[in-house]
């Protein structure tokens, strides 16, 4: 299962993290993230989400 991941930053300098839905494979949720005209976000593994092994807004903060 697939976590579609919204990145959002404040103008403050502070981000978050939003789970917009969770896909069951890899392909479905590119293909919402694409549908969804999501540039700054990505699809994750829920496994690897729930234990936060993964790369946070915080580096997408410059964008």
């Amino acid at each position: 299962m697939f976590a579609l991941v919204l990145f959002v930053c404040y103008l403050d300098g502070g981000c978050e993290d939003i789970v917009v839905d969770v896909f069951n494979s890899e392909q479905q949720c590119l293909f919402a993230m694409d549908e969804q005209r999501i540039r700054y976000g990505g699809c994750f593994p829920v496994e690897d989400f729930i234990d936060g092994f993964w790369r946070p807004a915080q580096e997408y903060s410059t964008l």
